[in-house]
């Protein structure tokens, strides 16, 4: 019974890691109906992050790249898995 609510929890953590998450700014005062409008919306998740961090390895120490690989590739193996 336990592992099995483990695999689930794992299961839902890793289907949710590469969530889009989202903000949105406004220009020219707080309010979204003011004549300033939406200026730009930006969309990141922690894959997006962990990409950076891979595709400009040189910029970052060995130990955060290696922390970047391991986390996709987890992530790839927890889609095979759960599929």
């Amino acid at each position: 019974m336990a592992s099995s609510f483990l695999k689930k929890k794992a299961e839902e953590q890793a289907k949710r890691i590469d969530k889009q998450y989202g903000a949105t700014a406004y220009g020219g005062s707080s309010s979204r109906t003011s004549s300033g409008g939406k200026t730009g919306t930006v969309k990141y998740s922690p894959m997006n992050y962990c990409k950076i961090i891979i595709d400009n390895s040189s910029d970052f120490s060995s130990d955060l790249v290696d922390a970047a690989k391991a986390l996709y590739l987890y992530y790839v193996e927890a889609v095979k898995y759960f599929s």
